[in-house]
């Protein structure tokens, strides 16, 4: 694995970027959150989506 791979699957995402690469609205990824379909990481007041959670949707779907 290349470093930039490595760093790409450390990045933890905005829900807003999280909807932008699904598709969706940012509403439906807050559904997805809150129905415990996604898996998130609180940091203060933000919530942020690892890169794995968004991989593990696109393979598997929600």
């Amino acid at each position: 694995m290349t470093k930039q791979n490595e760093t790409d699957l450390k990045r933890l995402y905005t829900i807003k970027e999280v909807a932008e690469i699904m598709g969706v609205a940012v509403r439906t990824v807050y559904s997805w959150h809150y129905g415990g379909k996604l898996k998130t990481i609180k940091l203060g007041t933000a919530l942020r989506v690892p890169r794995e959670e968004i991989d593990k949707i696109l393979k598997e779907g929600i």
